[in-house]
């Protein structure tokens, strides 16, 4: 049985018992699954996130980041990745829960954006090889 420090009580069974919870292995685990260049990519943006905000600095809102995402394919989070990093969004304060706006809007409505931008700028024209005349 061990006591509390601020009162003294008595704490005993496994209702108190604390164990430290590995977030580094889960960390890898989700990692695992995606291919190098990705998790070069989240690396960075750790890094860079780390560095800017203070509140997202610890292993698990990453972790929690890396639950969130793991349904969504490799060529959205990429993109979205990449829109987070150049935008410096991490500079206003805006963390893991933006970064997550932005690629699950993407994720959501990717289809329709194409369709749109195709309507805006139409399609190229196709290419035809212009036969000469022998004289």
């Amino acid at each position: 049985m061990s006591k509390c420090p601020k009162c003294g009580a008595e704490l005993g069974g496994t209702l108190f018992k604390v164990t430290p919870y590995d977030s580094t292995s889960k960390i890898t685990d989700l990692l695992s699954t995606r291919s190098t260049p990705l998790r070069k990519l989240f690396k960075r943006l750790h890094k860079e996130i780390s560095r800017s905000i203070p509140s997202d600095a610890d292993k698990i809102s990453f972790m929690k980041f890396l639950e969130r995402i793991q349904g969504i394919e490799e060529e959205k989070l990429i993109w979205g990745i990449n829109l987070y990093l150049s935008g410096q969004y991490r500079f206003e304060g805006k963390g893991y829960n933006y970064l997550f706006g932005i690629i699950n809007r993407h994720n959501l409505d990717r289809n329709k954006l194409k369709e749109y931008e195709k309507m805006r700028y139409g399609t190229p024209p196709p290419i035809v090889k212009i036969k000469e005349k022998k004289e």
